[in-house]
C-alpha cells in the first residue's frame, strides 16, 4: 500500500516508483543517479556519445518529467547529439524524502549544478548546451546569471518563465480574448468561456488576496486547462510523436507526485521575477517560443531576448505553435537546437 501523506513528504512515493528502473532502461539510453541534497535524481543519456556536444534538458513543471516517454524532439536531437536529461527532484522518479523546505528554486538550480559536474566528468571532452523550458527555464536562467561552468556552450530558452506576473498577466489576456471570439461565434462550449472571462476579471486581486493554495485550485489550475481548451478549440498540434515507455509500472501514480509538489511550491513559482538577471548571461542564446504558447505568451520572449547580456543570440518564433513546443513541434525544435549549435564559435 502506497501512502500520500503530504505531511510526511515523498519519500514513501518516490521509493515505490523507484521499482519501475528495475526493468531497466530502453534500449539505446543510459541510466545513472546523481545525489544532491539527499535525493537520487536518475540522469537519463541517449545518443551519439562520440559527438562535440552534450545537450542537456532542464524540464518543465514542478513535477513533470521527460522519463516516462520516448519523445520525437529527443530522439531527433540524439541522432547529432549526446542527448541527457534528469527527473527533477519534485518529480516521482527522484528518490529520497523530499520536503517542502529543499523544493525550491535554488535547490533545483543546485541539484542543475550537481548534474552538470557529472555530466562534465564522464564526459569531459563536450561542450554543453543547456536547453530550459518553461519551469525548467527560470531553473537555467538562475543557473546561468550566477557562476555557470566554463564548459557550457550556450542556452536554448523554451517558453521559459522568467517573470511570473508578467507570464500570468499575458496568459489571461490571451484566454479573455480568446473568450470573447467562442462567446460571440455563439460557440458549443461559449457558457464555459464566459466563466474564464469571469476568472480573467478577478484573477489580480485574488494574486494579493488568496492564500497560495487557494490561488492554485481557484485560478492556477483553471488557467492552464483553460490553455487547453484553447488549444483544442485551435486545433494545434499536441505530442504529435510521442510514444509511451512499458518499463515505467508506477506511471500511474505520477499525478499524486506532481500535484503535491505544485502545491508546495506555488507561492515560491508566482513569485519568480528574474528580469535583473538577464543582462549577466553572456552564452550564446536563441529564445525559440511558439506563438500560441498560452501559459508563458510571446511577450515574455521579447522580454528575454532584448535583456539577455548574449552578444550572440538569436530569437525563432514557431507559428501555430502552443507552449510544449517539444511535444508540438519536434522536428522544428530538434532543427532549430540543431543549428544554433551548428553556430556556436569553437
Amino acid at each position: 500500500m502506497v501512502r500520500t501523506d503530504r505531511r510526511a513528504g515523498l519519500g514513501v512515493i518516490t521509493a515505490a516508483l523507484a521499482t519501475s528502473w528495475a526493468c531497466g532502461p530502453p534500449e539505446g539510453e543510459s541510466v545513472y543517479h546523481v545525489v544532491s541534497a539527499g535525493m537520487r535524481l536518475p540522469v537519463v543519456e541517449m545518443g551519439q556519445r562520440d559527438a562535440e556536444v552534450a545537450v542537456l534538458h532542464v524540464h518543465g513543471g514542478p513535477g513533470e518529467s521527460r522519463l516516462d516517454t520516448r519523445l520525437g524532439a529527443e530522439v531527433r536531437l540524439a541522432e547529432a547529439v549526446l542527448y541527457v536529461t534528469w527527473a527533477q527532484r519534485t518529480t516521482p522518479f527522484a528518490t529520497g524524502n523530499l520536503r517542502p523546505g529543499t523544493a525550491t528554486l535554488a535547490q533545483h538550480v543546485e541539484d542543475l549544478s550537481a548534474v552538470l559536474a557529472t555530466v562534465h566528468h564522464r564526459h569531459p571532452d563536450k561542450r554543453v548546451v543547456l536547453t530550459g523550458f518553461s519551469w525548467g527555464g527560470a531553473v537555467t536562467v538562475d543557473y546561468l546569471s550566477r557562476a555557470p561552468a566554463p564548459y557550457v556552450a550556450g542556452v536554448v530558452l523554451v517558453g521559459a518563465l522568467i517573470d511570473a506576473r508578467r507570464a500570468i498577466d499575458d496568459s489571461w489576456a490571451m484566454l479573455r480574448t480568446h473568450a470573447e471570439a467562442r462567446i460571440a461565434a455563439r460557440a458549443t462550449n461559449a457558457s464555459y468561456w464566459a466563466s474564464v472571462g469571469g476568472l480573467a476579471g478577478r484573477y489580480a486581486d485574488a494574486i494579493d488576496t488568496l492564500s497560495p493554495s487557494a490561488y492554485l485550485e481557484s485560478f492556477v489550475r483553471p488557467r492552464i486547462t483553460a490553455c487547453g481548451r484553447m488549444r483544442d478549440d485551435l486545433d494545434l498540434p499536441d505530442n504529435v510523436e510521442n510514444e509511451r515507455k512499458n518499463v515505467y509500472e508506477w506511471y500511474h501514480l505520477l499525478p499524486i507526485v506532481e500535484n503535491v509538489a505544485v502545491e508546495w511550491m506555488v507561492d515560491e513559482i508566482l513569485a519568480i521575477d528574474l528580469r535583473a538577471r538577464l543582462p549577466s548571461i553572456n552564452r550564446p542564446a536563441l529564445v525559440l517560443w511558439g506563438d500560441l504558447d498560452c501559459n508563458v505568451p510571446l511577450p515574455t520572449a521579447d522580454l528575454a531576448f532584448d535583456e539577455l547580456g548574449s552578444l550572440q543570440k538569436t530569437r525563432l518564433t514557431l507559428s501555430n505553435v502552443p507552449h510544449d513546443v517539444l511535444d508540438a513541434a519536434p522536428a522544428a525544435y530538434a532543427e532549430a537546437v540543431l543549428e544554433f549549435i551548428d553556430d556556436l564559435p569553437q
